[in-house]
């Protein structure tokens, strides 16, 4: 017995050294480790903008599952942000002391973005915003980027639009958050510089606010030729409010907007408040090829109707996201300096939400179009001088070739 332990231990000792022997010279070399990049998410997860986080979701795991198809690169860990920018500063600390990531991407809202963004700097971690769209994000820092572009550049447009009508005399309601103050902010700066138009009326409401009875009497009271209406991304409840007030005292004004006007909800609630509202909106070209695979991936996986909550554009933005994220991370691995650089150096990258190009404030910049309600249904506002645009590109682009 004795014999046969001492051969059993002889054996096992022969076979470690041919082990460590082989190892050495080469002749064998051990499996390496799959490497695994965490990604930090801040999104609304909980809250009235729950349902946005849902969606948004969505596009992330999709775009997640194809990265990973062959080989697991990256996972995701989730802090709820929540729309606020308390809450996401929390969340970034979470995300960068404790689970120590070196990328992440969030925040959803403006608000989420603006909380984190001193944390991201601090600690030189890259941040990429699928649809933080406030213009104070533009100096938010040097590792802060987004895929959806300024607002700034939509309010100016609103600007132009109701210049362009004759409207001289507008009421102001935004909710008081960094996304629509900012619009509200810009859309003044802007429309005031012509001195034959009026701000005859300009009120903030909390996101909290449940009585619009007194704003909604001083909008009436002001006899303004428009309404420039600007609910955040999360106000559809207190959107709600407004309209149920304008309904009650039987007051359909010219509404100016954001894209929440045409939640299909609030069109078939409001049919003929929302009828004629105009809003602005960032154009992603829905039939060019990458766009329109994506989108029949997302029809084909959760229905017909999604994304329902938002437009496709804040999908493909999202969806765009992680990918930029993932090719920065297999150029630069946990270097964020690079990782930085390399963002800085993206040019004319085509992608689902279009053509993506970073300028020195980690900004993009895009098309847009103008939207109405028309019949309960979302139309291009002025369908011939769009047509039209459309029709020149395509004639200079014939004759440049």
């Amino acid at each position: 017995m004795q014999k046969k332990n001492i051969l059993l231990v002889s054996l096992v000792v022969l076979l470690v050294g041919f082990v460590l022997i082989a190892t050495v010279s080469g002749l064998f070399t051990p499996a390496s480790k799959q490497t695994v990049t965490k990604i930090g998410i801040i999104m609304p997860l909980s809250g009235d903008a729950a349902g946005l986080g849902d969606e948004l979701s969505k596009s992330l795991e999709l775009a997640k599952s194809e990265i990973n198809k062959d080989q697991n690169k990256i996972e995701f860990i989730y802090e709820d942000g929540k729309c606020d920018s308390k809450e996401a500063a929390n969340a970034a600390s979470k995300l960068v002391n404790i689970d120590k990531v070196d990328y992440i991407i969030g925040g959803f809202c403006s608000s989420e973005v603006l909380g984190a963004a001193p944390i991201i700097e601090s600690s030189k971690v890259i941040m990429l915003s699928p649809s933080g769209s406030s213009q104070e994000i533009t100096n938010a820092g040097d590792y802060v980027f987004r895929l959806i572009p300024s607002d700034s550049y939509l309010a100016q447009k609103v600007s132009e639009e109701m210049v362009n009508q004759k409207i001289t005399k507008v009421a102001i309601i935004y909710e008081n958050e960094a996304y629509s103050k900012a619009l509200a902010d810009t859309f003044k700066a802007e429309y005031l510089k012509d001195s034959n138009n009026k701000i005859v009326l300009e009120e903030g409401y909390m996101s909290t606010e449940n009585d619009f009875r007194t704003i909604v009497t001083k909008v009436i009271a002001s006899n303004p030729q428009a309404v420039y209406l600007i609910p955040n991304s999360t106000g559809k409840a207190t959107l709600r409010l407004i309209l149920n007030e304008f309904q009650a005292n039987n007051y359909k004004p010219k509404i100016f907007t954001n894209e929440m006007i045409a939640l299909p909800e609030i069109v078939s609630e409001y049919p003929e408040l929302v009828e004629g509202a105009i809003y602005p909106q960032y154009n992603i070209n829905d039939k060019d090829p990458v766009t329109l695979e994506y989108s029949n991936k997302l029809k084909s996986l959760y229905g017909q109707d999604f994304p329902n909550q938002l437009p496709l554009s804040y999908s493909a933005y999202t969806y765009d996201s992680v990918y930029v994220i993932a090719e920065a991370i297999d150029h630069c691995k946990e270097d964020t300096e690079c990782a930085k650089a390399y963002l800085y150096s993206i040019k004319d990258k085509h992608m689902t939400s279009g053509t993506v190009t970073f300028d020195s404030y980690g900004d993009v910049q895009s098309s847009y179009i103008f939207n109405t309600i028309r019949n309960g249904t979302v139309v291009i506002y002025n369908w011939f001088l769009f047509s039209f645009f459309i029709y020149s590109l395509a004639i200079f682009h014939i004759i440049s070739k």
